[in-house]
């Protein structure tokens, strides 16, 4: 019983003609061949189809290329102190100076950050520990002198009024 041969996707009708033609003859040694010559379209209509995208990737490579070249020639000269930074590192062979100016630099602008962001919590502070200091005086002076004079009886304090009185009744 000759076998029919089922279409292929992508497979041209006079390759199927021609296999129907050789299934009705009855040659049977002729269908081997015909395997493999399928295969062998298929390899090359992958290989076909991989040139292509290839292509199409070379091609958008190219475009992406160009155009970066020509914005690049629209950009206008570097500003002067560009042209003497290059000329100082590499012409003058600066590189470590220039690697420890930016290292300097970079440590002073983290200290103007840090001063920035700790100078008014620092200042709070101090004037927090010099209230502390004023009520701690006068807590211990409040403790001591009673200790110191034992008769706080006798113990007044002369104002600015008093002292002159008794300065002039001392002298008269």
């Amino acid at each position: 019983m000759p076998m029919k041969h089922l279409k292929v996707p992508g497979e041209s009708s006079s390759t199927s003609l021609v296999k129907d033609a050789s299934d009705s003859n009855g040659a049977a040694g002729d269908e081997p061949e015909a395997v493999p010559d399928l295969s062998n379209r298929r390899m090359s209509h992958m290989k076909t189809n991989l040139i292509k995208i290839q292509k199409s990737f070379r091609d958008q490579a190219h475009h992406v290329r160009h155009a970066i070249q020509h914005e690049a020639r629209r950009v206008r000269k570097p500003p002067k102190w560009v042209e003497f930074a290059h000329t100082l590192y590499h012409d003058w062979g600066l590189k470590h100076a220039c690697l420890i100016l930016v290292l300097i630099l970079y440590n002073f602008l983290g200290a103007a950050i840090f001063y920035y962001c700790e100078a008014s919590h620092d200042e709070n502070q101090e004037v927090i520990w010099k209230d502390n200091i004023q009520t701690n005086r006068s807590k211990f002076i409040q403790n001591i002198i009673p200790t110191m004079f034992n008769n706080t009886e006798y113990l007044f304090f002369l104002t600015g009024e008093q002292t002159k009185q008794a300065l002039i009744e001392k002298k008269g």
